[in-house]
């Protein structure tokens, strides 16, 4: 379809001393699902697999 685009957003949040969920980190725009994907494993490797990627 002419004009149809998709944009796909990274996202994370962890949790505060009180368990309230906080952002991680600023969301960011990924090229596509593969570049979203690679995007998040390097973010899971460099902070831990405690913080937890939405799609």
């Amino acid at each position: 379809m002419p004009g149809k685009f998709t944009t796909v957003y990274i996202v994370a949040f962890d949790l505060d001393d009180r368990d309230q969920a906080i952002r991680a980190f600023e969301p960011r725009v990924a090229a596509n699902e593969e570049a979203e994907i690679e995007e998040a494993e390097i973010l899971i490797t460099r902070w831990g697999r405690g913080m937890a990627a939405a799609e």
